[in-house]
Formats: C-alpha cells, sequence, structure tokens
C-alpha cells in the first residue's frame, strides 16, 4: 500500500505540458475574442451616441434660431442659409454655414466678415429646402456621420413671424 501512494515521477512528461498549452491557449483565444468584440461594440455604439448628439444639437439650435427670426431668405449655395432679425441696431443677421472640407456646422452672427462658430462636427450633409407654395415652410436635413455610424435628421420649420 505505501509502495502505491509513493510515486516515483519526478516531473511531468512532455505530452502532459503539450495538452495543458493546448487548453490554455484555446481558453485564452476564446476571452481574447469575446473582449476584442466588445470593445469593438462599445466603440460603434459610442461613436452612434456622439453623432445622434451632434446631429440633433445642430438641429435644434437651427429650429431654436428659425422660430424667432422675422424673416429668412435660402441662398442658392446649398452649403449657406440665413435669417434675418431685427435687432436695436437694425437688421442683423444669423447665418448657418455648412463645411464639407471640415465636416462642421458653424453660425455667424451679423452678416459675411464675422466669424464663425462651430456648434456641429461630423456632418457631412447640411440641406435646406423651401417650399415652393409656402415660403415660411422649411425642411432642413442634417446627416452625420463617424467611422461607420451614420445618423441623419430632417425637420420641418413652419415660420410663424
Amino acid at each position: 500500500m505505501k509502495r502505491l501512494l509513493k510515486s516515483n515521477n519526478k516531473g511531468l512528461t512532455l505530452m502532459e505540458v503539450l495538452v495543458t498549452l493546448v487548453i490554455t491557449s484555446i481558453v485564452v483565444v476564446g476571452i481574447m475574442t469575446f473582449v476584442v468584440n466588445n470593445v469593438n461594440y462599445t466603440n460603434r455604439a459610442q461613436d452612434e451616441i456622439y453623432i445622434q448628439d451632434q446631429v440633433r444639437t445642430a438641429m435644434r439650435f437651427i429650429t431654436k434660431e428659425a422660430m424667432v427670426k422675422k424673416n429668412h431668405m435660402v441662398f442658392a449655395n446649398p452649403n449657406f442659409h440665413s435669417f434675418y432679425v431685427n435687432s436695436s441696431t437694425g437688421v442683423g443677421m444669423l447665418g448657418i454655414l455648412y463645411s464639407s472640407s471640415s465636416k462642421t456646422l458653424s453660425y455667424r452672427v451679423d452678416g459675411i466678415g464675422s466669424a464663425s462658430t462651430v456648434f456641429a462636427e461630423d456632418i457631412v450633409s447640411f440641406v435646406v429646402n423651401e417650399d415652393p407654395s409656402n415660403s415660411k415652410l422649411i425642411e432642413f436635413t442634417i446627416t452625420g456621420e463617424k467611422n461607420d455610424a451614420e445618423f441623419e435628421l430632417t425637420s420641418q420649420i413652419y415660420l410663424r413671424n
């Protein structure tokens, strides 16, 4: 009986080491695949949230500004839209500018010569359409894109003033 409990093994055989390495490798590959997939999914979800926020913020800003303006004018160039407003100093202008090279939406106050302020990034399309039968109805379409995430929002605004 004492002879059965006493073992003459002084280490592991080569086959035992190889089997252990193969099993460990399979487990590690499975875990790493799971981690990489989750990181990719998280990055895509963050891109989608970011681009939706940019487009919605831009649409909210444009809608708010359009609703308080007295007059508007849609230029032939689809990259520029301006709203005219009466101010205490006379007629002021708020211009919404889209830059396809930098993929930004910005605004300018009081004319072309003033500095513009960026309020939305990663915008790939900004389209303004005026209803030909009703000049007070304007449709804005903003499309944003970051990596593989894309989001488009269209809003019709009826100017009451």
